[in-house]
């Protein structure tokens, strides 16, 4: 990939594994409108990168994202409203662009999420936290109820009972907890919080691509429909990764099938292979 500079965030890609690291450490991370300009760009750059396969985020100096910046985007904000404004506006357009990209994408979570950053976690497919790391919804305790997306995209990934007692108790939780309330997916000790996130990354890279492309945003845009759209949507989406190049086989059939009928893998214990020449044009 080619190296991209911006002033919030670091960038790094790494056998096809591109991290991008939130990069305030002096904020603890929160996201002035500046992070939102930047956010918006980085993650055009790993979506349209042919050397990204899975992307990881997390943050600097024992921090994931302290929330909003107070200061910068709502204090001085209120004296810049177009500058507001289209910070605003880019943070949707980041937002939206993480929750359906088109690659995998795993929160390595590794310190305080407060606030919005709840929604960036929401966004994100997979999240793994350290033990120790501390989330919470403070906006009750000055007065506002929690903005944006929150309230509609905690509870499509936290049980309601535990997201409205978050909410109106202010009170944080830890990692660990938070995965006891299966908001994230596992949590670890600090030091072996990275190695959990490359060995799920290592295991996701040998995915094909459209399969896993399929998979999220069936699972993601279907969440809403009724049983019969949701049906006949993920069906389409199958279809798709079904005649993609990573899946298309010489017999009318696809490769995994060929390759199960050839007894050279078990659906339940592996994934067929679809880095061959003539199915992987990368």
């Amino acid at each position: 990939m080619a190296q991209f500079e911006y002033d919030t965030l670091l960038v790094d890609t790494v056998d096809e594994v591109s991290t991008i690291t939130f990069n305030r450490p002096e904020a603890r991370n929160a996201m002035n409108p500046q992070f939102h300009f930047d956010m918006r760009d980085a993650l055009k750059d790993v979506a349209a990168d042919n050397d990204t396969r899975v992307v990881v985020l997390t943050g600097s100096a024992g921090s994931w994202i302290a929330g909003m910046d107070l200061k910068q985007f709502f204090y001085e904000g209120f004296k810049n409203p177009r500058g507001m404004a289209d910070a605003g506006e880019a943070a949707g357009v980041w937002n939206r662009s993480l929750r359906y990209m088109p690659k995998p994408t795993i929160a390595m979570v590794n310190g305080y999420v407060f606030g919005a950053a709840f929604s960036v976690l929401c966004a994100c497919d997979i999240a793994v936290a350290d033990e120790e790391a501390l989330l919470g919804l403070p906006e009750i305790n000055w007065g506002i109820a929690p903005g944006g997306n929150l309230l509609f995209d905690i509870p499509e990934m936290m049980p309601f009972r535990d997201m409205l007692w978050m909410a109106l108790s202010g009170e944080n939780i830890t990692g660990k907890q938070a995965a006891d309330m299966r908001f994230v997916n596992f949590a670890v000790p600090q030091a072996e919080l990275k190695n959990k996130v490359l060995d799920i990354a290592e295991n996701l890279k040998k995915k094909a691509p459209e399969a896993l492309q399929s998979t999220k945003l069936g699972a993601r845009l279907s969440l809403k429909m009724d049983r019969e759209h949701q049906g006949a949507f993920i069906m389409a989406l199958s279809g798709q990764a079904g005649r993609s190049a990573d899946a298309r086989g010489t017999g009318g059939t696809t490769r995994a099938l060929e390759q199960f009928m050839d007894k050279k893998y078990r659906p339940a214990f592996g994934e067929y292979d679809w880095q061959t020449e003539e199915s992987n044009p990368r």
